[in-house]
């Protein structure tokens, strides 16, 4: 299963359109949770630079290997590879992770 976020006007969403989920339900203090987890994801995912938002979003939202990441944004590995690293680094900063936790 993917997770695909529900903002509009992503740069991904025309390369993988969403499919709707079939699982079972959660109950509702688990739904409340998961809004709040999702809301401060949205948040932080909206104030990282357009590059590092688009790696990170067809890497963990839409499955894709670095390599696949470059192919289809015609963009270096290298380059891909340390997008995703400083959007990583920027996003765990925003959600209070200290540095030494986070590696």
């Amino acid at each position: 299963m993917r997770c695909v976020p529900v903002s509009a006007g992503h740069e991904y969403q025309k390369l993988f359109p969403a499919k709707p989920w079939t699982g079972t339900p959660p109950n509702c203090s688990t739904r409340f949770a998961d809004a709040l987890t999702h809301q401060r994801v949205v948040a932080c995912m909206e104030s990282l630079p357009p590059e590092q938002k688009l790696a990170i979003e067809l890497a963990y939202f839409g499955g894709l290997t670095h390599a696949e990441i470059s192919e289809k944004t015609g963009t270096p590995l290298g380059t891909v590879k340390s997008r995703l690293r400083l959007g990583l680094l920027r996003l765990r900063t925003d959600f209070g992770i200290p540095a030494q936790e986070a590696l």
